[in-house]
C-alpha cells in the first residue's frame, strides 16, 4: 500500500489535506486502499478511524515501536531510513517510486 500511495503523494501534501479532519483523511486513504483490494472496513479499523480513541489503534502502536527502534539506534531526526536494520543515509524523503524500486528490487 505504501508503494501505491507513494505514486499519489502529491494528493496528500499539507496544502491539500490541511483542512481535512483525521476521519476525512482516513476515508480518502481507505478509498485509495480499496483500489488495490484492501478491505475498506478492515483498513479503517486498523488505523483507528472507527473510534475516537487514537491511542488504542494499531497504527499508533506501530508508530511507537518504530520511534523506539529508531531512538535505540541514535536516530532522532526524521526522516532516517533503515534497511535491514542499518541506517541508509542515501535515501531521501523526496524519492519516488522508481528510486524505491531500484533500491528494493535486488533484495
Amino acid at each position: 500500500f505504501s508503494v501505491h500511495d507513494c505514486c499519489q503523494q502529491d494528493d496528500f501534501s499539507d496544502a491539500k489535506v490541511n483542512n481535512m479532519s483525521r476521519i476525512q483523511l482516513h476515508a480518502v486513504l481507505a478509498s485509495l486502499a480499496s483500489t488495490i483490494e484492501i478491505d475498506t472496513a478492515a483498513y479503517l479499523d486498523y488505523v483507528g478511524a472507527t473510534s475516537d480513541e487514537t491511542s488504542k489503534n494499531k497504527t499508533m502502536q506501530e508508530m511507537k515501536f518504530a520511534t523506539k527502534y529508531a531512538r535505540q539506534r541514535s536516530a532522532h531526526v526524521s526522516p532516517t531510513y533503515f534497511l535491514n536494520g542499518l541506517p541508509k543515509d542515501s535515501i531521501s524523503s523526496g524519492w519516488g517510486l522508481e528510486e524505491w524500486q531500484e533500491l528494493l528490487q535486488p533484495l
